[in-house]
């Protein structure tokens, strides 16, 4: 049986923000208090630790989206600039990433010793945080028992290159953050994975560590009702969640539009709610192509309404783990249009509870307009869609399955 503040989560993220591994730690700490009586405290790079009795957030969904900030537009504007040198120089990419991994990492790393020292389990969702804080307190995590949790397709650094490329193409550079992962995923106690891809992917490239990786999927509560897909004014609600980007393939959704007759685009309302780096962009083409039947949302303050109103999810990823948006849209009852990459198969299932499809806009196009044939299939789809979600994607699997593996690792 673990003590009750026996497990300290270290992370340097922003716990507030609209990712899928904030919303997985925030579940995590709810779910272990509320079934296992185990308060886990997080380190993170907000100010004031989280703690799972001022979550509010009930349904595990992603409610803390944050709302824009117009005081951020120097911030952001900054930002822009530091992007636009970051594909061109190679010190520029270094920079760049210091300030959006190292730096929060750093901090978070400085600050946990107390925590930690009180703590049996440190528990970790990035690489940058554990390799700081081994830097910091070498005594300290040489004594402590030791969780990862790799958030990707199983290739820990996968993402990382495609945001800093020429970190990769730099030997140097490329050394540094190479000897970042293995130095943590060597000393950690356990590695888990998402999916059973990134699993597999994973043992591929390090097959030393067989006997210590293991999968543990993403969960949420499963509080939901089934949702009667209204079709309002004969039109299919498509909802997609997530941080606008290239790597979650928005800039498909427009092309494929662009490709469809205007009756196939009538059939269809798009709401996106996120923000990102190419929405901008985005929206400018889809005013170009007049494209009226795209509801921007933006950054909002809670998903669930969102959700309850949609008839068809969609997420075209080119690269990911095992999406949370997905296994938030599974536990509301909607069928799914999503990509055949990372562990996205083993929540979509083609013709299941929706359509797998390849990366690309012709593709997308074939499958919406495929949806809207088969309308009458959207209930049957959907109840698909959370039959997956209870047998595999529950928030109690989830905290039953780390809590072996803490348990496991405190008796090595």
């Amino acid at each position: 049986m673990l003590r009750k503040n026996s497990i300290c989560i270290l992370y340097f993220g922003d716990l507030n923000a609209l990712t899928g591994v904030s919303t997985v730690i925030k579940n995590l700490c709810t779910g272990f208090e509320q079934y296992k009586g185990t308060t886990i405290r997080v380190v993170s790079s907000r100010e004031e630790d989280y703690a799972a009795s001022k979550n509010e957030n009930k349904d595990g969904v992603n409610s803390d989206i944050q709302k824009k900030d117009h005081k951020n537009t120097f911030r952001t504007t900054f930002r822009r600039l530091f992007q636009f040198f970051n594909k061109r120089i190679t010190i520029s990419n270094f920079l760049y990433a210091w300030l959006s991994y190292d730096k929060n990492a750093i901090k978070v790393g400085k600050k946990a010793y107390r925590v930690a020292n009180e703590s049996d389990i440190l528990f970790f969702h990035d690489l940058f945080t554990p390799y700081y804080f081994r830097k910091f307190y070498l005594n300290l995590w040489v004594k402590k028992a030791k969780v990862i949790v790799l958030h990707n397709d199983g290739e820990p650094l996968k993402m990382f290159w495609e945001y800093f490329p020429r970190l990769k193409n730099n030997k140097y550079f490329r050394k540094r953050y190479l000897n970042i992962v293995k130095t943590v995923i060597d000393e950690c106690d356990s590695i888990i994975l998402l999916s059973d891809f990134a699993l597999k992917n994973f043992l591929h490239r390090f097959p030393q560590y067989a006997e210590k990786a293991a999968v543990i999927s993403n969960g949420i509560y499963n509080n939901h009702h089934k949702i009667e897909h209204q079709f309002s004014n004969n039109q299919i609600n498509v909802l997609t969640v997530g941080t606008v980007s290239f790597r979650k393939g928005h800039d498909l959704i427009i092309d494929a539009l662009s490709q469809m007759e205007e009756y196939q685009r009538k059939l269809f309302n798009f709401t996106w709610v996120g923000d990102g780096t190419i929405l901008p962009s985005l929206k400018e083409k889809s005013k170009k192509l007049k494209l009226t039947n795209i509801n921007f949302a933006g950054s909002q303050s809670d998903v669930r309404e969102f959700l309850k109103h949609a008839d068809l999810f969609l997420l075209p990823s080119r690269n990911e783990g095992l999406p949370m948006a997905i296994i938030e849209a599974l536990g509301y009852g909607l069928p799914i249009i999503s990509t055949n990459v990372g562990g996205i198969p083993e929540l979509v299932k083609n013709n299941f509870n929706g359509w797998l499809i390849n990366p690309s806009s012709g593709d997308l196009a074939n499958a919406l307009i495929d949806a809207a044939r088969r309308r009458d299939e959207m209930q049957v789809f959907g109840t698909n869609s959370k039959r997956i979600f209870i047998e595999k994607y529950s928030l109690e699997t989830m905290v039953d399955k780390y809590d072996l593996v803490f348990e496991k690792v405190l008796t090595k």
